[in-house]
């Protein structure tokens, strides 16, 4: 499965920092989908929302559906799932957008 990391996460990320990142991405623990939630914060406070419209894993329809659900203050970039490490201005850009508000 960590072979096709790179191409379904990270496909605009050189590929060695893919291949890393799929050496150290650890599996999501089954009980968290089954753990109570409670109020999300985006109900009460602020949020934001980098938008990766060329996801592989999370449509980015779905994307922008949910950012306008929370109200976000909602930026789009060119994209792989991994937008976090790809777009690291658009991020800081964003993050500081939302400090001063």
């Amino acid at each position: 499965m960590r072979d096709r990391f790179p191409e379904a996460f990270a496909h605009d990320i050189d590929l060695p920092q893919a291949r890393l990142m799929a050496a150290v991405q650890k599996p999501l623990a089954k009980k968290c989908f089954a753990a109570p939630v409670g109020v999300p914060a985006w109900k009460s406070k602020p949020s934001a929302f980098l938008i990766s419209e060329d996801d592989r894993l999370v449509n980015p329809e779905l994307q922008h559906f949910m950012a306008k659900r929370m109200g976000a203050a909602a930026q789009s970039v060119r994209s792989s799932h991994a937008s976090l490490v790809s777009h690291p201005d658009a991020v800081a850009k964003l993050t500081v957008e939302m400090a001063n508000r």
